[in-house]
């Protein structure tokens, strides 16, 4: 993408972000992120088809960058693959734009952000966590449900919280009092300081 481009996208989810965090969601238009952002309409529709679409594409955003991690100037995550990083990852982004989300969740946007952030959780419990555990005669899809709706409903707990939980406190309550004592691994052993190495 081009460095013009990006620059436009970017002033345009600074503007609904402002925006989220005056007004309702249902008040606010596209004209209100249009005139937010100092932008015309038909840049507006260039990249974006409506509002939701900007939402989506913020939450989106944090995700991709989790996934292809840079360094950055208060953490770096590169190189370091495991589920455990990730869900750190995740939640030092969420905590720099905890008071967007608090607003997003009290707003009528609040189901366009959880089911992207489930979605985004599912794909990430599918990729980092399925091929290492199981739950004896449980099948696979109930136990992605199963691990991808209880890490959601602790993030969206934690960030509904006036006081701001550590990472790491909301991670270790996530494995180890929900879900590492009902899973069996797969030849592996589980570290909380530590990545998943394989055994042998």
């Amino acid at each position: 993408m081009d460095l013009r481009k990006q620059k436009t996208i970017t002033r345009i989810k600074n503007g609904f972000k402002e925006l989220i965090k005056e007004m309702n969601y249902s008040s606010i238009t596209v004209q209100d992120i249009i005139d937010k952002s100092e932008i015309g309409r038909t840049t507006f529709y260039l990249h974006f088809n409506s509002k939701d679409e900007v939402l989506k594409s913020i939450i989106n955003d944090i995700f991709y960058h989790v996934k292809n991690p840079q360094v950055e100037l208060n953490h770096d995550y590169t190189g370091d693959e495991n589920l455990l990083s990730f869900i750190h990852h995740i939640l030092n982004h969420f905590k720099e734009d905890k008071d967007l989300l608090k607003a997003i969740l009290r707003s009528e946007s609040h189901d366009i952000f959880i089911q992207t952030l489930n979605y985004h959780l599912t794909l990430l419990i599918k990729e980092r966590m399925i091929p290492y555990y199981t739950i004896d005669n449980i099948p696979e899809e109930i136990l992605i449900n199963h691990l991808s709706t209880s890490l959601s409903e602790i993030i969206l707990w934690w960030i509904s919280k006036d006081d701001c939980s550590s990472d790491e406190s909301i991670v270790s309550y996530y494995y180890f009092s929900l879900v590492m004592p009902s899973l069996t691994t797969k030849g592996f052993t589980f570290s909380f300081s530590n990545k998943i190495e394989k055994i042998g």
